[in-house]
């Protein structure tokens, strides 16, 4: 999966990630876990809203953590 799949999507999860970022399961479910610390809109053991990871990685890249 590429970063540009990964933008598509309405729910991203853990396995999503490991595949766009070619990252392990532990790194995948430490992102979603960062990202749900901040805002968790869907409340989904494991994934998180496309709003949610875009708000975070812009966040990131401004770095506001």
């Amino acid at each position: 999966m590429t970063h540009s799949e990964l933008m598509d999507k309405e729910l991203i999860r853990i396995a999503d990630l490991q595949a766009a970022l070619d990252v392990p399961y532990d790194s995948a479910a430490k992102i979603i876990r960062s990202i749900k610390a901040h805002s968790d809109l869907l409340g989904i053991s494991g994934a998180v809203c496309h709003q949610d990871y875009v708000n975070f990685m812009t966040r990131t890249q401004e770095g506001v953590q």
